[in-house]
């Protein structure tokens, strides 16, 4: 599995998902994603055959629900958890 943290979720939720259990993870700020739209994150994830982590609910639960095939989205329903929360 391959995941792409969205720039709601901490980056280091990326890292310690690298790190700690050796998942393929990135962090969309360091990918040159901060402040593009929905619409390019779920291109980004699709191309990259990622699962988006995000705590942007009601924008990404709308976007995936339009598209036929994409690897998931995980929905944090608690966006403003501390960083050591969301990991």
């Amino acid at each position: 599995m391959k995941f792409l943290i969205d720039e709601d979720i901490s980056p280091s939720v990326a890292r310690a998902l690298c790190e700690q259990l050796l998942v393929d993870a990135v962090a969309a700020r360091d990918r040159g994603l901060l402040g593009v739209s929905d619409q390019e994150i779920l291109e980004y994830a699709f191309n990259e055959d990622r699962i988006i982590v995000t705590a942007n609910v009601q924008d990404f639960e709308k976007f995936a629900g339009s598209v036929e095939v994409h690897a998931g989205v995980v929905f944090l329903q608690e966006g403003e958890l501390l960083r050591k929360e969301q990991i």
